[in-house]
């Protein structure tokens, strides 16, 4: 079944399935939960993604490892180990998870998990599995990452702290595998990613025995001061009338709940195509407009995964709208 809705302030996209009783879909199924993700709305603001995931085990043993950010081969002896740290993970019931990101790599990941310190230990074993060349998060690794336990304290969190150095060159491969693009689009698309994501990327992973936390940024002290606006409430997203508008419009529970800042998110996107935009002959590709005073534009999307039923969720409310009609359209129908 799907429907389009046209409420009085959003635009609504529903698509549902159903699950008949006693099939493998539905069996697979059984035990999945659904979360309101309370704590979603208390994540700093300014960031371009917002997330919540249930976790639950049907949940986490259909997104695998990739849940977590990393890619094993199972035919590998470094593939194999992987799985085995992530059914230990499994043993430690990771729970409702909220999590925050941006580019360039920035964010914070707020975990509930009944052994917290052994979902730790697990995740910084897969972590240790991963090879050169392997897609982690958001790029690739240049070389296995720098893995430091007990690196630094923040209240009753010890963190271990995670270094990755990026392959930009592997990358752009990867996007052009029949080698259409010019050699100038490629060291553009290279520039690019890197203004994105850096050489390198650092993290601190760590737990105070109730919740697991991961926050990444440029440096400890930048991560502290994400972790200090997290604990203190300060500016957080919740805060902001588009986020609240977009997560109100979702339904009440799912599995996954997943909000975007449409006018970050529009330049980053752009940044990463320009250079192939403008290779194309005849092209040359296009300027965006300066968002100017815009303000916070979400729109948001969510699944719920049941036994009996699976359904998905996209909402763009009128007040982000206006906001993406303010930064994109209006500056058009200005110049002309």
């Amino acid at each position: 079944m799907m429907t389009v809705e046209l409420r009085p302030m959003v635009l609504a996209f529903h698509v549902e399935s159903e699950n008949r009783k006693g099939t493998m879909t539905a069996n697979a199924l059984k035990g999945a939960k659904l979360s309101t993700f309370k704590d979603l709305g208390n994540l700093p603001n300014g960031q371009i993604y917002y997330a919540g995931l249930t976790q639950d085990e049907p949940m986490t043993r259909m997104l695998g490892s990739l849940l977590f950010g990393m890619v094993g081969d199972p035919d590998t002896k470094e593939g194999k180990a992987m799985l085995e740290a992530f059914e230990t993970l499994l043993k430690a019931k990771p729970g409702e998870r909220v999590e925050t990101s941006s580019l360039p790599p920035t964010g914070l990941q707020v975990m509930a998990c009944a052994d917290a310190e052994a979902a730790v230990k697990a995740q910084l074993k897969m972590i240790e599995t991963t090879v050169t060349g392997a897609l982690f998060g958001q790029g690739i690794l240049k070389e296995k990452p720098t893995i430091k336990t007990g690196a630094k304290k923040y209240k009753d969190f010890e963190f271990a702290s995670l270094r990755m150095v990026w392959d930009h060159e592997k990358f752009v491969e990867l996007q052009d595998p029949n080698g259409m693009l010019p050699d100038e689009a490629k060291k553009k698309m290279r520039e690019a990613i890197e203004k994105l994501l850096g050489k390198e990327q650092q993290t601190w992973l760590g737990t105070d025995g109730k919740v697991v936390l991961q926050v990444t940024a440029k440096d400890w002290e930048a991560a502290e001061a994400l972790l200090d606006r997290y604990f203190s409430g300060e500016n957080s997203v919740g805060k902001v009338a588009t986020f609240r508008a977009a997560r109100a419009a979702l339904p009440g529970e799912a599995s996954v709940v997943y909000l975007t800042e449409t006018i970050q998110a529009v330049e980053v996107i752009y940044s990463m195509a320009k250079p192939g935009l403008e290779a194309i002959p005849g092209f040359g590709g296009f300027d965006l407009p300066k968002p100017g005073k815009a303000q916070a534009a979400f729109v948001a999307s969510s699944f719920t995964v049941q036994p009996d039923r699976l359904a998905a969720d996209f909402v763009i409310p009128a007040s982000s709208a206006k906001e993406l009609y303010k930064a994109y359209v209006a500056p058009l129908l200005k110049d002309k």
